[in-house]
């Protein structure tokens, strides 16, 4: 009985919400401005060999919102968004040969730039507020990785006492962190020699070129954090609207995340910092 009598409960209650409330249905696309809030890596003496800057993608999707009243309710959202960073290291480093078959570590310098754009099925759910074409909303949001990637440029100048017959090499990055196995590059594979040792490298090289084995993505499959922006109507349906996306969990796999400026017995340094996605994202709608 009292399961029956819970049953009718919530039952009623929904219906007093739907006879109170009203849903409405939207679309909204716009473009995203991000990076990735965490500790960058600092040679022995303190000097940062590691920076970030914003990236740009766009983010499209679905609202569903529910007004409670004429000034507050709750939306739903379903989008598609792109996140990432640009990431630059450039100072003393290694460089590793072969890394499947005959590994071969050079020490040098490295310089690297690279534009990495992750893109996630995101669902948002927030509250929100409306005062004359003012609205100001927060949350928190949940998402899922669809695809990593990430493109530039990256050279490497061996150290001088190191007997090679190349002063310094250029690489294309062309990182596909989702489906890229280790030692995987392309384009056409050149010889070189150090100290007397055969090695080659292509032109370009995968996210994992420089890896023994690869069982997991650096970037992780799944993200959660907290919003809150404003919108501004311009007419009953059509509004522009900029917020905060701070992410609340690391972006990043410690156990591929590496080190660039030091090894460990020729092994890699894997690094425990911290990595949250950081969007200040900006889009135009239409509510119906």
């Amino acid at each position: 009985m009292k399961k029956y009598s819970l049953i009718f409960l919530l039952l009623a209650i929904g219906v007093q919400l739907q006879a109170q409330g009203e849903f409405s249905f939207g679309f909204k696309a716009g473009l995203n401005f991000s990076t990735m809030d965490g500790e960058l890596e600092q040679s022995a003496q303190g000097n940062a060999l590691e920076s970030t800057e914003y990236t740009t993608g766009f983010s499209v999707g679905a609202l569903l919102n529910y007004s409670f009243t004429d000034i507050f309710g709750l939306r739903g959202e379903f989008i598609y968004s792109q996140k990432g960073r640009i990431i630059s290291f450039e100072g003393p480093s290694y460089f590793i040969f072969n890394a499947t078959e005959d590994r071969v570590v050079a020490l040098g310098d490295r310089t690297l730039e690279a534009d990495v754009l992750n893109s996630y099925l995101e669902i948002p759910l927030l509250g929100y507020a409306k005062f004359g074409k003012i609205e100001v909303m927060g949350g928190a949001y949940v998402a899922a990785l669809v695809t990593s990637v990430a493109d530039g440029r990256m050279s490497f100048r061996p150290n001088s006492r190191q007997g090679t017959n190349f002063d310094e090499l250029e690489f294309t990055l062309d990182y596909r962190y989702r489906s890229d196995e280790a030692g995987e590059g392309s384009g056409e594979v050149t010889a070189y020699s150090i100290n007397g040792l055969g090695i080659d490298a292509p032109t370009t090289l995968g996210a994992y070129y420089e890896y023994t084995e690869v069982e997991q993505n650096l970037y992780n499959l799944f993200d959660f954090g907290l919003i809150g922006g404003l919108s501004f109507y311009l007419n009953e349906g059509f509004f522009v609207n900029a917020r905060v996306e701070y992410g609340l969990r690391d972006t990043t796999d410690d156990e591929k995340d590496i080190a660039y400026a030091n090894l460990s017995n020729n092994q890699f340094i894997f690094r425990e910092d911290i990595n949250r996605n950081f969007t200040i994202h900006t889009s135009v709608g239409f509510r119906f």
